[in-house]
């Protein structure tokens, strides 16, 4: 039995005391054991986590998602906001709108946050980072006003409000890479660092109340240019992006295409399969439950795809 770590933020890992290594994107992997697991966030604005695995079967808490891969688990540690008493301002804007005025504030303290206030009304979200850039966009369509703030770093954050006489309501929260926001709409590009390099551009109407009117996806690369290792992790992430996979398949289940993305399911993350898996798997996160999924091939287009229950 083996423990398989994963980390989106940088962290040291520490078994007992003991310093065993740096957790990161990519696998890390120990022998099943017991104790006290210490995750030491090395980006600033994280607080430390930890948590105790004992012999009996482990089970998700408030400070890891552990997910049975039947036949080892694989831990991901959950990091919450470090608090700091100290308060600092880092922007400040008072907008004004035709009957009234609003104060839009950016501030360190117990985290990075962002507040709206309207006379008595106000609402405060937190930021994942500390901005260096604040810009902002203001709209007054069919007497609903909306401000837009979009605060920047090597990311941006976006943040759309509704400000009515019965309160300052979040409409929009997103990260992205590029913005623009032209008459009623907000543009916004994010870049993903996955095998085809895809962009994904989405367009938000502001006309009527807040929706998602547009998305398109696009690739920086195409399937042909892969090795053929790589294709089946191409193939899953144009599947959860939501874009035609057609040209991946061959003729006979090309017709079905759009059936797969319901036979396969909801799945939030495709991985290379853990040691003990054959290396033609590739593992499925779906939440905290994991699957593994088949592709065969005819030459370099897929023809058939199963999808295992319980890793069976």
């Amino acid at each position: 039995m083996y423990l398989y770590f994963l980390s989106a933020i940088p962290c040291a890992l520490k078994l007992n005391g003991e310093f065993l290594g740096v957790i990161g994107e990519n696998y890390s992997i120990l022998p099943y054991k017991n104790g006290l697991f210490e995750f030491i966030p090395l980006l600033r604005g994280y607080a430390p986590s930890c948590f105790i695995l004992r012999k009996e079967q482990p089970d998700n808490n408030e400070n890891a998602r552990i997910i049975d891969l039947y036949g080892g688990f694989l831990i991901i540690p959950k990091f919450s906001e470090r608090a700091a008493s100290d308060f600092k301002e880092l922007f400040f804007k008072t907008i004004d709108f035709p009957n009234f005025s609003v104060e839009l504030r950016v501030y360190v303290e117990n985290g990075i946050k962002i507040s709206v206030r309207r006379g008595k009304d106000k609402t405060v979200k937190s930021i994942p980072f500390v901005p260096k850039t604040l810009n902002l966009e203001k709209a007054f369509l069919n007497e609903r006003a909306y401000l837009v703030a979009f605060l920047s770093d090597k990311k941006t954050a976006v943040f759309g409000f509704e400000i009515s006489e019965n309160g300052i309501k979040t409409v929009l929260k997103r990260e992205c890479d590029g913005f623009e926001a032209k008459n009623d709409k907000v543009f916004l590009t994010e870049s993903i660092s996955d095998v085809l390099r895809h962009t994904v551009t989405s367009t938000w109407s502001f006309n009527g109340g807040v929706s998602l009117e547009k998305i398109d996806v696009y690739r920086g690369k195409e399937p042909y240019e892969l090795p053929e290792m790589l294709l089946p992790y191409a193939f899953f992430e144009e599947l959860r992006l939501g874009k035609n996979v057609s040209d991946f398949l061959t003729p006979r289940l090309r017709p079905r295409a759009d059936d797969l993305k319901t036979f396969i399911g909801d799945f939030s993350a495709v991985l290379p399969p853990p040691h003990f898996k054959n290396d033609n798997d590739v593992l499925l996160l779906y939440g905290n439950r994991a699957e593994y999924a088949n592709l065969r091939y005819s030459g370099r287009l897929i023809d058939n795809v199963t999808v295992t229950t319980n890793g069976k």
